[in-house]
């Protein structure tokens, strides 16, 4: 009889700009390590945010010398002093030899199959030797259709799906961006896509609660950067958050000079990246303003936006996603460069009457303030409107791609030749 063992998943993001590629990854091994997966999973990530997260014990961290990206598809180290052919290289030894002894049954891949500049096909050629299934996840919205092809055909994206994916994985909704339609994927890519629905952050387990963001003690996440916990009773609130903060300087100043609601308290999350020029403005804003909370890092934000009265964020994936699972009204500022993503995204959920919009161009204090009193409109209720059932999808199709991965003899497979 053959024995069955735990299901081994790993996920790989390239982080190149931001924290949304590590904060979708980390949700995604939370969900897998419920119920009915129950998998062991290894995240496989290059920012070093990846250690301060809420991760249930099931949940491995490798972090990979950072990278920042300076344009599409040009980068350099974010923080050790390295030449970016050398980080590089040092990047593709690491993983594969992590993957070579882990030895996962299904890694997932987030966003380009090839992983930052190649550096994941030596580990797919790997892993397709042994037997390992391989998916490659996308987000919602790319980039503009031609942006997309463009670069897919530069570096052959639809070939290497071809050659070693089993699946393509969409964490969004069809009637909100139909990849395979606006992107024009080959027949071959089309076959393999699956729409699973926007993933819920709201499952994320071990989120503190809201109160937790005004009072708490850990430097930086639960307390005001300037000022001890709160000895009176919270007030209503408004949460902006920047995403990983290094380009969202513009918005976060805006916010801590815009005049907030009467009777409301304002909550800013500038991102551990924020530039350091912006980071002192702020705080030296928030000193003279009593009213204005300000905090570096949230590992989970869902639970903070559940609770505020009104969110102002940029456009990321996992941004709108807590704005729009969470039933909060909510303002994005998208970021326009180097990728339009968060701007297609803003105007196609604006389209639907689930949250507003601002252009950057037109970002000033005032008009902030201005959005923060303005009625509510009767708009579109978002779980009733598109598919947040991301998660549980992901996970039935995880067992049903492995179940034959894990039906294994408890004897490695022979080791393959480098």
């Amino acid at each position: 009889m053959k024995s069955v063992r735990p299901r081994r998943i790993a996920l790989y993001s390239h982080d190149g700009m931001g924290l949304g590629h590590l904060r979708r990854n980390a949700l995604i091994a939370c969900g897998l390590a419920d119920a009915p997966v129950r998998a062991s999973t290894l995240l496989i990530a290059g920012a070093r945010e990846l250690s301060r997260m809420t991760l249930p014990p099931s949940v491995g961290c490798l972090t990979l010398p950072a990278v920042r990206k300076v344009d599409n598809g040009h980068y350099e180290p974010r923080q050790i002093g390295e030449e970016p052919a050398r980080l590089l290289q040092l990047r593709r030894q690491v993983i594969r030899a992590a993957l070579d002894a882990y030895r996962p049954d299904l890694l997932i891949v987030d966003k380009v199959p090839e992983g930052l500049c190649g550096e994941l096909l030596p580990s797919l050629e790997l892993l397709r030797g042994r037997g390992t299934r391989l998916v490659l996840g996308l987000r919602d919205i790319l980039d503009e259709p031609e942006q997309v092809r463009r670069e897919w055909e530069e570096r052959g994206s639809e070939a290497v799906i071809e050659a070693f994916f089993d699946a393509v994985w969409v964490y969004g909704d069809p009637t909100v961006f139909d990849l395979v339609r606006e992107y024009r994927f080959a027949p071959a890519v089309a076959r393999r896509t699956h729409y699973i629905g926007y993933l819920d952050p709201g499952r994320h387990p071990g989120d503190p609660p809201a109160d937790h963001w005004r009072g708490g003690s850990a430097k930086g996440e639960g307390r005001d950067l300037d000022r001890g916990p709160t000895s009176t009773p919270p007030l209503p609130y408004v949460v902006c958050q920047v995403g990983g903060g290094e380009d969202g300087g513009r918005l976060a100043e805006a916010f801590a000079r815009s005049q907030l609601p009467h009777g409301r308290e304002g909550i800013l999350v500038q991102g551990p990246y924020l530039p350091a020029a912006a980071r002192h403005r702020i705080r030296e804003l928030s000193a003279e303003r009593p009213e204005l909370r300000v905090l570096d890092f949230v590992p989970g934000a869902a639970r903070l936006i559940r609770g505020a009265d009104r969110v102002i964020s940029m456009g990321g994936y996992n941004s709108v996603c807590e704005i729009l699972a969470t039933g909060r009204r909510g303002l994005v500022v998208p970021r326009v460069w180097p990728r339009q993503e968060q701007r297609i995204r803003a105007e196609r959920m604006s389209e639907l009457g689930l949250l507003d919009w601002l252009h950057p161009d037109d970002l000033t204090p005032r008009a902030l303030a201005e959005w923060m009193v303005r009625p509510a409109p009767n708009g579109g209720t978002p779980r009733r409107q598109i598919d947040f059932k991301g998660l549980d999808r992901l996970a039935r199709l995880t067992l049903s791609l492995t179940d034959d991965a894990c039906h294994l003899s408890c004897t490695f497979p022979k080791e393959s030749t480098p």
